[in-house]
């Protein structure tokens, strides 16, 4: 008799065991799909806010003088306060490739609204491949 409650007992830790396993398995799921979600999220708001970047240093620099001299000052002295307040990112280059983002992706008719699929690393190798 007690061989056979041993048995069952092993028996319903087991299937306990299996159930814990499957329920953890779903949670995993979840969580996993929820990291690549956020990391596509995080990734489409970073490119709109590069885009909008890249215009407003645009049309910036199309409202005052269009010397190069005056948009290069404008750009390092942009780039000087943003990184102060913001940290790494927002370099010289960095505000160049956005620049050149939105004037490339403004031409195709992109607009903010639009979605932006790629990562930043992909569009800055589209635009080495443009030039």
């Amino acid at each position: 008799m007690s061989h056979m409650i041993f048995q069952n007992r092993r028996l319903l830790l087991a299937l306990e065991n299996s159930m814990i396993n499957e329920k953890i398995s779903k949670i995993r799921e979840i969580i996993e799909s929820s990291k690549k979600h956020l990391v596509k999220s995080i990734n489409k708001t970073m490119i709109k806010t590069y885009f909008d970047v890249g215009k407003i240093i645009v049309e910036e620099k199309l409202h005052g003088q269009d010397r190069a001299e005056y948009g290069n000052n404008t750009i390092i002295n942009i780039s000087q306060v943003l990184t102060e307040e913001f940290g790494k990112g927002f370099s010289v280059t960095n505000l160049k490739q956005m620049v050149k983002f939105y004037q490339v992706y403004s031409e195709k008719g992109q607009t903010v609204s639009d979605e932006f699929m790629l990562s930043w690393s992909h569009y800055l190798i589209r635009l080495c491949i443009r030039r």
